[in-house]
């Protein structure tokens, strides 16, 4: 709508009366194609405009800009403790909002005022940045330091996807020895509703098979489908291959890729750009990353359906079924660990509430599995927070009442329709 404001217009006419004699920079987020093609061509309609992509910054990129800030500090960084570094770069992307430089430097800033105050408690002088140091950086869950197997044991539920797991090994492993057998492709697509464990899962693996000597590096990129789409025609291919190359050595992880896929009768469909760049690097590189595909049953079976060849290069397909209510049961343990302490009446109450969860639920799309159990415990801790602070301060005791007021909220329960379990809380900012 901004292009047919005539304040914009005027704005390109005051432009066009100073070209001559001035560079405008337009600087354009990402931002959907069509309108990015709209501008181009508004523009372009008054002056030569020339396209400059920035690409996204590499590890070795970063490296050096946070060098540069340490060593103007005057502290210097141990070799081996640039991997954490990157682990805290990689937990800013996460969430879509990383900023480049602007984020390197808030981390690079929050580094040296860790070690400044640790060293300030310390009494010491001490300039030089270790492991342990970027490490605390991190937001590491509990059982990151375990080995990849150690994890994958932990799991609740997992029985028949650690068989498949140690089967993919067993046979690269086999064709590694045999100078007889070809090197098997090994990417997968893990099928199968929200919290299942995919995204874990498949963390896991690029820590196995590091381990294993399957993989070079064994890190984890994930992504969403839309990440792979570039800002205008021609942009799209370089932007997947780009991923992908940050990628090798490591585990690739698409999640919602059905969604990349929309007709075959598109020709302007960035999706089908996506996917036969990515079936491309699948087979050129098939033996130094692992691709995982991620969604819903169905709609991965369409996105096979409709592209040609992708299907044969993801020969391992893991189904992810929904928790049953002891194994959800378990998850609401295994998140309650040692944090709380909780009177004897409490995982009673846990375990009738589960085992009474109907049908209905547990088996049903959009049922969110882990995440709903996660959000019930966190819930709960919440209620008894609230108690304490009402009982001036103290320690928090979780009880069976405080589950109870948890379960009362609409999303948990059992007795609400089904049309108050839909609504979402919304806040306006």
């Amino acid at each position: 709508n901004y292009l047919k404001d005539s304040r914009f217009k005027e704005f390109l006419l005051t432009i066009n009366e100073h070209y001559e004699s001035n560079i405008y920079i337009f600087r354009v987020p990402f931002i959907e194609k069509g309108v990015l093609e709209k501008v181009f061509f508004a523009l372009n309609d008054l002056a030569y405009i020339r396209v400059i992509t920035f690409p996204p910054l590499t590890n070795e990129d970063i490296k050096k800009w946070a060098t540069k800030i340490i060593k103007e500090y005057g502290f210097e960084v141990e070799d081996d403790a640039w991997s954490y570094f990157f682990e805290r770069v990689k937990e800013e992307k996460s969430d879509g909002r990383f900023y480049g430089i602007t984020t390197i430097e808030k981390i690079t800033n929050e580094l040296i005022y860790k070690k400044q105050l640790s060293s300030a408690r310390s009494n010491k002088n001490d300039k030089t940045i270790t492991k342990e140091n970027t490490k605390e950086l991190c937001f590491l869950e509990q059982g990151d330091d375990l080995s990849g197997y150690e994890m994958l044991e932990r799991l609740i539920g997992c029985e028949p996807i650690k068989k498949q797991i140690d089967s993919i090994i067993a046979q690269f492993e086999l064709s590694r020895s045999s100078s007889n057998l070809d090197t098997p492709c090994i990417h997968m697509r893990f099928v199968g509703n929200p919290g299942t464990g995919k995204t874990t899962v498949a963390r896991i693996i690029g820590k196995i098979f590091k381990e294993r000597g399957i993989l070079r590096i064994g890190d984890f990129y994930e992504y969403q489908a839309r990440d792979f789409c570039g800002q205008y025609v021609g942009h799209t291919a370089p932007r997947t291959s780009r991923i992908c190359r940050e990628a090798y050595g490591s585990v690739l992880f698409i999640d919602e890729a059905y969604s990349l896929y929309h007709s075959e009768s598109n020709d302007r469909d960035f999706g089908k750009e996506v996917l036969d760049t990515l079936i491309a690097e699948m087979e050129n590189h098939r033996s130094d990353f692992v691709v995982i595909m991620a969604g819903y049953t169905d709609d991965m079976e369409k996105l096979l359906k409709g592209n040609a060849g992708l299907a044969s290069r993801m020969p391992y397909t893991i189904n992810f079924p929904n928790f049953n209510r002891e194994e959800l049961y378990k998850i609401f343990v295994l998140l309650l660990g040692n944090k709380f302490d909780y009177t004897d009446d409490f995982l009673p109450a846990v375990k009738e509430y589960f085992n009474q969860l109907p049908d209905s639920l547990i088996n049903a799309k959009e049922f969110s599995n882990g995440r709903y159990v996660r959000n019930l415990f966190e819930r709960t801790w919440s209620k008894a927070a609230i108690r304490v602070q009402l009982e001036k301060g103290k320690k928090i005791v979780l009880t069976k009442e405080d589950f109870l007021k948890a379960t009362f909220d609409h999303e948990f329960n059992l007795n609400a329709p089904a049309s108050a379990k839909s609504k979402k809380i919304g806040f306006l900012g």
